[in-house]
């Protein structure tokens, strides 16, 4: 069948669920992209499979057994009798994407306008792949493959062929799967199986779109005229009106073509899917050398490949451009500050004028800083909301404030700095950022990556070791009373800390 040995690299977990199918004897194929199954198995790219809807409760509880989870795609791309689930396969750390067909729903991109009732066909034919995986008969498969191939072929693809410019209106992953069928079966042999299926498949449009395609991928015009057939013997399955598919993918086509202006307007451009329980908010901290913004950015990506996620870092580094102005503006008025005392003395007014600047830009500084972090959270908690995954570095956390007094770890800091020279202005000023940080609420989850101040200063050797053992001791002894918190031996190898943190944090989606 020239398919690979012994199950390729299959991920475990995926090994076990279809080992489960075949012994609990539910009814079900891999119906569609068999040429790429080896690919999917790996958890690479998707596994379709069509499960008899009589069988659709045992199969879905087969899966909840292996902590298989949910997931929703946004409403102009949900189908009837399709589903999604996101597994996990904790040997690897893998994601795998299981695309769930109760009903053969298929046909133009955005719209999939036809449901085609070959279920039972398929069902009722099927071998095995690599002794693991049934799959359907080749004359099946390829059959529905020219039927989708049709459908999707888009009028400007029929020009491009007819002048024989750019790349084919059939794309090349398409092509390839029409070789490896066609390999393994016959024209006679697909014939016969059409013959079976009278009524259902027109089989004089798909022989000769397969003849044609034999002897030329760019047959423009006679692709545009099967299609033509096709779309008249299928009409009468149809979901909605020729005028209505049309419509549906023009409209989808330009919200995808003008994304830019839902999101001026502040509209969440959501491209995929979200998990079924809803979103979340977690955050990542550590102390230096932990390795926290690492962490987050790779579990951004590996949640990302079907989930949407957001990231915000809420660390003093990421300025609005008021703050870098005043940034920028305190630190030039120290420097002045310090070279004009040096040649004038502390005691002169103006001295004391240009400490008192500094000190008020500063404070505005940190005012801005606290503001920002305010509207990050309040757009995390949003966008949670929603159904987003929101993964945050840098996250302000009261119980971590309240046990580094002298040198908060991203917290209020004007009081702070102020010491005892605090006026009766930039009093004001901290009550004001201590008021902004009690209304930043705690996240969902926190996850706490502790780390020796031993390892941490052999992976920072620039940093303060004082600061260094302020911080662990910190993360140590925080109240995490009314937090949700998972901690993580950070001192271990990355790959380890990284696997340790997906395995904790899938049991919380």
């Amino acid at each position: 069948m020239g398919m690979c040995s012994e199950h390729c690299a299959t991920l475990p977990t995926v090994t076990q669920i279809f080992e489960s199918l075949n012994e609990q004897g539910i009814r079900y194929c891999h119906w569609k992209s068999n040429a790429a199954l080896g690919r999917s198995l790996e958890g690479l790219t998707d596994l379709d499979l069509l499960v008899d809807r009589r069988h659709g409760e045992r199969f879905r509880l087969m899966l909840h057994q292996y902590d298989v989870k949910p997931i929703v795609s946004s409403p102009d791309k949900q189908y009837p009798g399709v589903e999604d689930y996101l597994g996990f396969d904790p040997d690897t750390g893998r994601l795998f994407h299981l695309h769930v067909h109760y009903q053969l729903v298929l046909g133009e991109q955005f719209v999939k306008n036809y449901r085609l009732p070959l279920e039972e066909a398929f069902l009722d034919n099927v071998r095995t792949y690599g002794g693991l995986v049934k799959v359907p008969s080749p004359e099946l498969e390829v059959t529905v493959l020219a039927i989708r191939a049709l459908l999707k072929y888009r009028d400007r693809d029929v020009v491009k062929d007819m002048l024989s410019i750019r790349t084919p209106g059939l794309p090349s992953h398409m092509r390839n799967e029409f070789e490896y069928l066609l390999g393994q079966t016959s024209l006679e042999s697909i014939s016969s199986t059409l013959q079976t299926q009278a009524g259902l498949v027109p089989a004089g449009i798909v022989l000769e779109f397969l003849n044609t395609l034999g002897r030329s991928a760019r047959s423009g015009y006679t692709f545009y005229r099967l299609r033509r057939g096709l779309r008249r013997a299928l009409s009468v399955y149809q979901r909605h009106s020729r005028w209505w598919a049309v419509r549906q993918y023009f409209r989808a086509l330009m919200q995808r073509r003008f994304s830019f202006v839902r999101q001026l307007a502040g509209v969440p451009a959501w491209t995929k899917k979200v998990l079924a329980g809803g979103g979340t908010v977690m955050a990542v901290i550590g102390a230096d050398g932990a390795g926290k913004s690492t962490v987050v950015r790779t579990l951004c990506k590996w949640l990302s490949w079907k989930l949407e996620v957001r990231h915000y870092y809420m660390g003093s580094q990421e300025r609005s451009p008021l703050a870098q102005l005043l940034h920028v503006g305190a630190r030039a008025t120290r420097k002045i500050h310090r070279l004009w005392s040096g040649r004038v003395g502390e005691s002169r007014g103006s001295s004391r004028a240009l400490r008192w600047l500094a000190r008020f830009l500063y404070s505005l500084y940190q005012l801005s800083i606290a503001r920002n972090r305010f509207r990050f959270f309040k757009a995390a908690r949003r966008q949670a909301a929603q159904g987003a995954i929101v993964i945050c570095d840098r996250y302000p956390l009261a119980a971590i404030h309240q046990v580094m007094e002298g040198a908060p770890m991203d917290g209020p800091r004007i009081a702070v700095e102020a010491g005892g020279a605090m006026d009766r202005l930039t009093g004001r000023l901290a009550r004001l950022e201590q008021q902004i940080y009690r209304q930043i609420h705690p996240p969902d989850h926190v996850f706490v990556l502790h780390v020796s101040p031993e390892v941490s200063q052999r992976r920072k050797p620039e940093h303060d070791r004082g600061m260094i053992e302020a911080k662990s001791r910190a993360l140590r002894e925080m109240d995490s009373q009314g937090l949700h918190v998972t901690d993580i031996d950070a001192d271990q190898p990355f790959e380890q800390v990284v696997l340790e943190v997906k395995k904790s944090l899938w049991q919380l989606l």
